[in-house]
């Protein structure tokens, strides 16, 4: 038999050496793990690829405009262009389809907004609700989108012009809304923060644009759609003018305060969406300067000073099937221009 002293010096032994492999155990997988992190860290693996579920996506279609000589220079912060990712979403818009309902959903709209007579076809699907007092007036409803203008002949009334009660912006923006909102026209997804005011006057039976509540006989409040993404601004064709267009007149009467209407809003599936490759910003930048893209707002000619870009989505005053992103190039005296962001092969010729 060992003796006493041999078998404690033996559990010493093993004691010793188990805490010290222990130990090494120990350490060695935090040195491992945190190397393997950190080769992780700095060598990413590659994110799945796009799921391009909708196929090939129609061009965007731009609205068609006159473009003077124009010469870009590129003044932003890095000196390039930045692509901000190799991908972007497209979210589906549901295409309204002609239906027997389309007619009296015009109807009612028309009756709660104060148009209560039967319409006259102007086409297949265009029809045109009219009424004559205060005011004469007509609203043109579109019974496929369930689109309309709606426009009041205020110039037609003599001293229409006299009752001048122009609210200030916050009255404005809250009688826009309810006014909207009483015909269930005021969707979940119109900004409640993006907004334009403009002030008018009349000007024979047109406005102009004046700097200031006190020269206006008219405020024009243009509505944008909410960013689906944080960060991604949606853009119009126009930056002047949004989805929903109203103008409020200063008269007291029912019927001849809101005196026009443009309402050109489609609805987008936010819950039925694919991702796509986009280009790079220098792609989308060399489409720009050799007269692609669109002019949203430019107040000059000549040379153009680009300072800044951002991906964004594209609103149409058209219908279209996809809510898809575009390159916004934003620079001196209000210039903004945009270029359809996804990658040519991914879109259908």
């Amino acid at each position: 038999m060992p003796k006493l002293w041999e078998v404690a010096y033996q559990s010493r032994q093993i004691i010793k050496y188990g805490s010290i492999a222990l130990a090494t155990m120990i350490v060695g997988r935090v040195i491992i793990t945190g190397a393997v992190n950190l080769y992780r860290t700095i060598n990413p693996p590659a994110p799945p690829a796009p799921t391009v579920g909708f196929g090939k996506l129609p061009a965007i279609v731009f609205p068609k405009s006159t473009r003077g000589e124009l010469e870009y220079s590129l003044e932003t912060i890095s000196g390039i262009i930045s692509t901000p990712s190799d991908r972007a979403m497209v979210y589906f818009m549901p295409v309204t389809r002609p239906s027997l309902l389309g007619l009296p959903r015009g109807t009612e709209t028309a009756a709660s907004l104060g148009f209560v007579f039967e319409p006259e076809a102007l086409t297949e699907r265009l029809y045109r609700y009219s009424r004559t007092t205060p005011t004469p007036s007509r609203l043109d409803y579109d019974i496929v989108t369930g689109n309309f203008k709606m426009k009041v002949d205020w110039y037609k009334k003599p001293n229409f012009l006299q009752d001048n009660y122009i609210p200030m912006e916050d009255q404005v923006l809250s009688e826009v809304r309810n006014y909207l909102n009483k015909a269930s026209l005021l969707e979940d997804d119109i900004s409640k923060e993006n907004y334009l005011l403009t002030y008018l006057a009349a000007k024979g039976e047109m406005f102009r644009e004046v700097s200031s509540l006190s020269e206006a006989d008219f405020v024009k409040v243009d509505l944008f759609r909410e960013e689906i993404q944080p960060g991604f601004e949606n853009v119009t064709a126009y930056s002047d003018k949004g989805i929903i267009q109203v103008i409020i007149s200063g008269s007291r009467t029912q019927g001849e305060r809101v005196v026009q209407v443009q309402y050109d809003y489609f609805p987008v599936d936010i819950d039925s969406a694919e991702s796509y490759y986009i280009k790079s910003g220098e792609e989308a930048w060399e489409e720009l300067i050799n007269g692609g893209g669109h002019i949203v707002s430019s107040h000059k000619e000549g040379q153009i000073v680009i300072r800044s870009s951002s991906l964004g989505y594209y609103d149409s005053f058209e219908p279209q099937n996809y809510l898809q992103p575009v390159y916004i190039f934003e620079g001196d005296d209000d210039f903004k221009a945009i270029v359809h962001a996804i990658s040519s092969e991914w879109v259908e010729e």
